[in-house]
């Protein structure tokens, strides 16, 4: 009877992950400055059974997870070393680590990731967007400025590249929380992927300057088009 018990006990025996703290790590709000953040996160086996991580999988390539060692013994721990890049990011960011494991129950953990970068001047879209670029036509997009501090803050200048202007008129203030809609016009001049950045400096300490940048796919004209074609 005891050789009965024994022998199902141990065929029940499995591997259990567990993140310790939870399967979201929260950074919380963050001023910009570092180039990225870290934590070292704590994963244990709270099963009865080895545990054999086998593989560690970023939901993208700004994030890195390597792990001090991957085969646990029950109750062993191992620690996750997180670096999320958040260089030239603003406002919340999240994503994902997906562990793969012999947790029967749950082969595939996910660990969820959360932050918000905060900066004086904050800037939405991310991107101005160009959706529909014509050789030698100008487009616009519009962009958004927003003052988050409960100080006024002044751009003080603004420079762009030859291929864009843009409709702000330097140095303007911005009042606490207030917001401002800024225009980028672009004229590429050859067909093929396009991109442009605009630089603003500002009077605050924490932001001296920043980059708003665009990007698009130009086209030729449809005129040199069919010039092409004949």
């Amino acid at each position: 009877m005891a050789f009965v018990l024994f022998g199902a006990a141990a065929a029940f025996a499995q591997p259990r992950l567990e993140i310790v703290g939870g399967n979201t790590y929260n950074w919380g709000n963050v001023p910009r400055g570092d180039d990225s953040l870290t934590a070292r996160i704590e994963l244990r086996n709270a099963g009865d059974k080895e545990l054999k991580i086998d593989t560690v999988r970023p939901s993208c390539s700004c994030t890195a997870a390597p792990l001090d060692k991957k085969n646990l013994k029950p109750g062993e721990s191992t620690y996750m070393n997180v670096t999320l890049n958040v260089k030239g990011k603003s406002g919340n960011i999240q994503k994902n680590i997906t562990l793969t494991t012999n947790d029967p129950k749950k082969p595939n953990t996910y660990l969820t990731l959360k932050t918000k970068i905060v900066v004086p001047i904050a800037n939405n879209p991310q991107y101005f967007q160009f959706p529909k670029l014509v050789v030698g036509q100008p487009a616009r997009s519009t962009m958004d400025l927003h003052n988050t501090t409960g100080d006024i803050v002044i751009l003080v200048d603004v420079a762009t590249d030859k291929n864009t202007s843009v409709d702000l008129d330097t140095p303007v203030s911005l009042m606490p929380d207030e917001k401002l809609s800024v225009n980028a016009t672009v004229t590429p001049r050859k067909a093929g992927y396009f991109n442009t950045r605009i630089t603003i400096k500002t009077s605050h300490p924490d932001q001296a300057s920043f980059d708003l940048k665009g990007y698009g796919k130009a086209e030729e004209a449809l005129a040199e088009k069919a010039g092409a074609q004949e």
